[in-house]
């Protein structure tokens, strides 16, 4: 593998088996698969000056390893996926939690036990959880939707708050909706865990942080002779989308491809404040949502999650949600999928999907709201019916 800034002079897309457009995890998951399985050639073109896409992590001034584009926490139930990516890392034995601050009171989310008894005090709480455990078991996520069903207040009476609380005002500045606005199926998905595991995927059998950072996975996944990586390089400037005879596997947004001229699919994006402080440790967990106050919706502590140790300094991320910007230079972050976006997306869809040679895949090729897992399974998937067409 070569990491080149810029295309070198004479540089011949024709040369290569495949075009890979991207070098987060669809991008870099299919060029691996394509090169060692196969023996494609392959050229992985990247706009930013930078591989692993929104999972980039880096060190700071201070020397703190962060993510530059917000936290990514790795957890996962597919074992494929799991098995593949752990080829190009070790894992460490972090366990995500996340706290909210709700009216200046830290509670652990998903709201189990412990936060029952924090919000309604202790006997109250108490009782409330034996109604949970009555009725559900113990050990499992419980949609608010499904407590309301019951028509029991007791269970009601929890809905109620973890509506209010825990999602109705996080969901309005993350979404940037009114209550009204707010889909009701989502609303109903918000889940209580029925326990006193505190951690945040307290199902998913595989989670951790990769060992040597983020970055570090992706410069092992790429590490092949076969594959080469151009970064600061805009792949629209080398092809028209129609004509080109290259293999591609594209993994930007389908609209830019056609410069937005049926209109800009939106999304939401982040403004991300970085600020380093003079102390061991901040908060408590690596992640504090702030459900019921602030402009934020969350921080992020850094160190709490690498597992780093420098005393007596930390770097934390406050992260403001807005709506994205197209041509700003932004980062779209959660595709909006409401039908009608869906709609303008599945439009753009039928423009390349008579193109053989055009394999659009991951988050925003695919207008998804998808986990690190996910993409890297659909980029598998796709990797593995290009396998099959050229076996």
């Amino acid at each position: 593998m070569q990491i080149t800034s810029g295309l070198p002079e004479g540089f011949n897309a024709g040369a290569y088996d495949m075009i890979v457009v991207g070098a987060g995890y669809a991008g870099a998951v299919c060029a691996r698969r394509l090169a060692e399985t196969i023996g494609y050639r392959v050229a992985v073109l990247e706009r930013r000056s930078h591989i692993a896409g929104n999972a980039f992590d880096c060190t700071d001034e201070a020397g703190i390893l962060v993510h530059e584009y917000g936290p990514h926490i790795y957890h996962t139930f597919n074992e494929r996926v799991h098995n593949f990516l752990s080829r190009f890392t070790k894992w460490t034995d972090y366990q995500h939690k996340v706290l909210a601050n709700i009216n200046g009171t830290l509670m652990p989310v998903p709201f189990n036990h412990a936060s029952l008894k924090l919000a309604f005090g202790e006997e109250r709480g108490e009782e409330l959880y034996q109604k949970l455990v009555e009725t559900f078991g113990k050990d499992v996520k419980v949609p608010i939707m499904e407590l309301r069903k019951k028509n029991d207040p007791d269970l009601a009476e929890v809905a109620d708050y973890v509506y209010e609380n825990v999602f109705l005002h996080y969901t309005m500045k993350q979404w940037g909706q009114t209550p009204d606005q707010i889909d009701p199926s989502i609303t109903g998905r918000v889940p209580v865990f029925v326990g006193d595991d505190d951690r945040y995927f307290p199902q998913a059998p595989f989670q951790g942080m990769p060992q040597d950072g983020y970055t570090a996975l992706f410069e092992h996944m790429l590490d092949h002779d076969l594959i080469d990586v151009f970064c600061d390089v805009d792949a629209r400037d080398l092809f028209e989308i129609d004509q080109t005879t290259v293999k591609i596997v594209y993994t930007g947004p389908l609209d830019e491809l056609f410069n937005l001229d049926l209109g800009a699919l939106p999304y939401r994006t982040l403004d991300m404040k970085f600020e380093t402080l003079d102390m061991d440790q901040f908060q408590p967990v690596g992640t504090v949502n702030y459900t019921t106050s602030e402009d934020y919706t969350r921080i992020t502590e850094f160190k709490n999650m690498t597992g780093q140790v420098l005393p007596g300094k930390t770097t934390i991320m406050k992260e403001y949600s807005k709506a994205y910007t197209p041509g700003s230079g932004e980062t779209p972050y959660y595709a909006i999928l409401e039908p009608e976006n869906r709609e303008l997306y599945e439009r753009y869809l039928e423009r390349v999907q008579n193109l053989t040679n055009f394999h659009p895949v991951g988050r925003l090729a695919e207008y998804r709201y998808y986990d690190m897992d996910a993409v890297t399974n659909s980029a598998l998937d796709l990797s593995d019916e290009i396998i099959a067409c050229h076996a």
